[in-house]
């Protein structure tokens, strides 16, 4: 269900023309454990994204570059939609991939809860 697309192995996804979103690697990986092993583990309690974010709701990283933290991870704007139904998760940070683009374009959703 989820295809994990870890930033810092991704320059393939900025060839192709993808919108995706910007999630905790920690809550990929919980996540993923539990759709696996669902008797073993525990669905992750929360998607929180404020852990990208400064005091001033500034992003913590620069999304414009390959060089992204290893405990930021991205999946398919699909996969993101998913989740909200499940979990109240904000704010939506994207990263629009276009054919040809050397760098993705971020957006940055729905930040003042």
């Amino acid at each position: 269900m989820f295809d994990y697309a870890g930033i810092t192995e991704t320059n393939n996804l900025f060839h192709e023309n993808k919108t995706l979103a910007i999630i905790p690697s920690s809550f990929l990986h919980r996540w993923r454990l539990w759709l696996t092993r669902p008797t073993e583990y525990e669905r992750p309690e929360s998607l929180d994204n404020t852990v990208f974010l400064c005091e001033h709701d500034m992003l913590t990283f620069d999304p414009e570059t390959y060089e992204i933290e290893n405990d930021v991870a991205a999946i398919l704007y699909t996969e993101w939609q998913t989740l909200k139904q499940i979990y109240t998760a904000r704010p939506l940070i994207s990263l629009e991939c276009k054919k040809g683009q050397e760098r993705a374009i971020y957006r940055m959703y729905d930040y003042h809860m």
